[in-house]
Order: structure tokens, then C-alpha cells, then sequence
């Protein structure tokens, strides 16, 4: 038997798993060339971005999908990435939504080769969360005025 026939059904087994984690993944997965340009995006982030074919990504920078300062925060973000080889972690306030963006270089020894990006929308989550401390504080205040009340009928 060819060691090497069951080598290969190994990696198109191997590849197929990938394939199919990058399509049913929840969150937004984003690859970019050495270029920072799109090579691979999967629908999770197009919906995130309310694009509707991941193709019409491929080959452009992000300034396409973001506002000018957001465009220039990725931009900015990706070439410090790229300049030390060092993941980041960063947030992205749209007009409606809170993302959590992590990117991280994918290198071969020391060579650059891109960035994959996972993108979060964070957004509910950012709500409850400021919902929680503002009720916090609303409850506070009320104690305080409650115990403002009670001492000066004492």
C-alpha cells in the first residue's frame, strides 16, 4: 500500500474540516495578503458588515466596508501588526454596532504573509453591560437620598 495515497486523504480530509469550520464559523474570520488587501472572507463577516457575497471583498482594503476613521484604525492597527509580528486586539464603534476586532500575523518562519482577523459584534453584549451600571448608579443615588432622608428626620 502507498503511504503517501493515505497522506494525501488525510490533508483533503484535514482541508475539508477547515473549510467547513471557516463557513459555519458565528464569527467574522477575515484573511489579508501581505498587501493587507482581502483574500478570504467568510459569510459571518460579510453579515457583520451587511455585505451579502464574501466575493465582493476579495482584493480590496477595508476602507470599502468601514467609515474613514475606522478604515484608518484597521489600517493603522494591520501595519503595526505586520511591522511586529505581534497580535491585536481592538475595538470598532460603528454608527450601529460594537465589534471586538482580534488580529494576529500569519508568518512562515519571519516572513510576513498576512493577517487573520476575527471579528465579535460585541454590541448586546456592551448594552446589558452599560444597562447594569447604570441601574448600579440609579440604585446608589436612591440610597443615598433614602439615607440623605433618614438623617435628617434622625
Amino acid at each position: 500500500m502507498d503511504i503517501s495515497i493515505l497522506h494525501s486523504d488525510k490533508i483533503e480530509k484535514f482541508t475539508s474540516l477547515l473549510d467547513i469550520i471557516f463557513k459555519s464559523y458565528p464569527e467574522g474570520i477575515a484573511f489579508k495578503d501581505s498587501a493587507l488587501n482581502y483574500i478570504c472572507v467568510n459569510q459571518s463577516y460579510c453579515n457583520i458588515f451587511g455585505l451579502k457575497n464574501p466575493d465582493c471583498l476579495i482584493g480590496s482594503a477595508q476602507n470599502k466596508i468601514l467609515s474613514k476613521h475606522n478604515a484608518k484604525l484597521v489600517h493603522d492597527a494591520d501595519n503595526m501588526i505586520r511591522e511586529t509580528l505581534y497580535p491585536m486586539n481592538y475595538i470598532i464603534n460603528t454608527d450601529n454596532k460594537i465589534l471586538n476586532v482580534t488580529s494576529s500575523p500569519i508568518c512562515n518562519a519571519n516572513e510576513f504573509l498576512g493577517i487573520i482577523s476575527n471579528v465579535k459584534d460585541i454590541t448586546q453584549e456592551e448594552t446589558i453591560k452599560e444597562n447594569f451600571v447604570n441601574n448600579h448608579f440609579k440604585h446608589l443615588n436612591a440610597e443615598k437620598q433614602l439615607q440623605a432622608q433618614r438623617e435628617t428626620f434622625v
